[in-house]
């Protein structure tokens, strides 16, 4: 593994943390999303675009 490897798993480990911490984010602030339901639609379709 060279320095470019180790940046790319560092950067999709980093996008990766991102979106749980959005996701955990959002889950607190029910109250004011109430389309819970397009929000996970996003996080799955990014998630999917990032694998």
């Amino acid at each position: 593994m060279d320095l470019a490897d180790l940046m790319d798993v560092f950067l999709i480990s980093f996008a990766m943390l991102n979106l749980v911490f959005t996701l955990l984010i959002l889950r607190q602030k029910e109250a004011y999303y109430p389309d819970d339901m397009l929000v996970d639609e996003q996080i799955e379709s990014t998630v999917g675009s990032l694998l």
